[in-house]
């Protein structure tokens, strides 16, 4: 099979490079298949005041792949060198903050052409900080607001590229775009950051189809959140420790209760980036895994969850699922929890000082309603085509971009 010459270069921060091989591990599959060349390139050293990082990963997919090269460039030569000789096209997987500003002036000075992959298949929501925290709301201002418009000011007159297109899986995002006249009017004049959208099957949806092992219902797999996380520590700080240890608590009272209702083992997975010594400690009873949560989804018979997009793998596969709502958390983490719950229309479980197992909701999963994910799955998931996702966009990059 000829290979398509253009070579790729993926460009993100490193400190996410272990969650890429796990969320894309389909993508890059099929990447290294067509491709010649895919580089996965560190976006920390071309942005403005670059930190000095030693870097562990851990997922042992990295060296994998015989066409996909990791660089951690030192400086813009070297990308200037990538493109000397061979067709570049960009991946987009970075930000709009003040710091990767400088990413997109060099983009634009080596006039790359830009594509960006967002076909998770979730909804976006939106954080608030509390007024108390007068500092990290100026900062979250300037990082979520500020600098985002002034990178799609900067593209608006050319100062930086537009991403050429954008692969999207959530149907609402051009559904919205065509129902408002003004945003419809500047679409299609190209006047947004990104000229072109193209819906294609998501992430969750490629896995189903290319994953070929057993699918059985021998677990209840539970999805664990980092309490005290960066992204969310950013917003409102870190938890209570009385908060914190009640949380778990509740959360090892609730699936002990819900093991023993079911009669089913519960194994626990964990994000890639996420301390699993932490994990294991508070959930002492329980098996916590990284890097094995899809292969462990298949074989669950229930999936419970916080406010995780891997749950969106659970959805697709149609598994029973519970989400679970801790009023031990913030504000915002409890607004997210209940928007995923009610998205998915899943059952729900809270976490309080009041906790009660939530038997007459629970109960009706022993005859499971496959049918209750349907409008998501065609929402968020799943256009009105059985082709991979991956797949059209490897297709649509060689009859248009190379």
């Amino acid at each position: 099979m000829k290979k398509i010459d253009t070579h790729l270069a993926i460009l993100l921060n490193f400190q996410y490079l272990d969650s890429l091989f796990t969320t894309w591990k389909n993508h890059l599959q099929i990447l290294n298949k067509n491709f010649e060349k895919v580089y996965i390139i560190n976006t920390e050293n071309l942005q403005f005041f670059p930190k000095k990082i030693k870097y562990k990963f851990k997922n042992k997919d990295i060296n994998k792949y015989k066409n996909i090269k990791i660089i951690n460039l030192k400086n813009v030569t070297e990308i200037k060198n990538l493109k000397k000789n061979n067709k570049l096209l960009i991946i987009n997987n970075f930000g709009k903050s003040f710091r990767e500003l400088k990413i997109h002036f060099i983009l634009k000075k080596l006039n790359l052409k830009q594509i960006q992959i967002t076909t998770v298949g979730n909804e976006q929501y939106s954080s608030k900080v509390s007024s108390i925290r007068i500092l990290k709301k100026i900062n979250f201002f300037f990082q979520k607001k500020f600098f985002p418009l002034l990178t799609n000011f900067l593209a608006l007159i050319k100062m930086i590229n537009q991403i050429d297109v954008r692969f999207i899986s959530n149907h609402n995002i051009l559904d919205k775009i065509y129902k408002n006249p003004l945003k419809k009017f500047l679409y299609e004049k190209k006047f947004f950051f990104t000229k072109k959208l193209i819906l294609v099957n998501s992430v969750a949806y490629d896995f189903s189809k290319i994953q070929k092992s057993k699918i059985s219902q021998d677990y209840i797999v539970h999805i664990d959140v980092a309490l005290n996380y960066y992204h969310k520590t950013n917003i409102r700080g870190k938890l209570s420790n009385y908060d914190y240890s009640q949380h778990y608590k509740y959360l090892n009272l609730f699936l002990k209760s819900l093991s023993k209702y079911f009669k089913k083992k519960v194994i626990v997975c964990i994000h890639p980036a996420y301390d699993l010594i932490e994990h294991q400690k508070n959930l002492k009873g329980f098996k916590v895994y990284k890097f094995r949560t899809r292969e462990l989804i298949k074989q669950a018979f229930l999936v419970t969850f916080f406010d995780s997009t891997t749950i969106l793998d659970a959805v697709i596969l149609k598994k029973r699922i519970i989400g679970i709502i801790s009023n031990f958390m913030s504000k915002n983490d409890v607004n997210r929890q209940s928007a995923w719950s009610n998205n998915l229309n899943c059952v729900k479980q809270i976490l309080d000082k009041n906790y009660s197992f939530n038997e007459n909701e629970i109960k009706k999963l022993r005859n499971h309603n496959k049918e209750r994910y349907k409008k998501y799955i065609q929402t968020y998931l799943k256009r009105n085509s059985d082709k991979m996702g991956i797949d059209e966009i490897t297709k649509y990059i060689e009859n248009h971009l190379s």
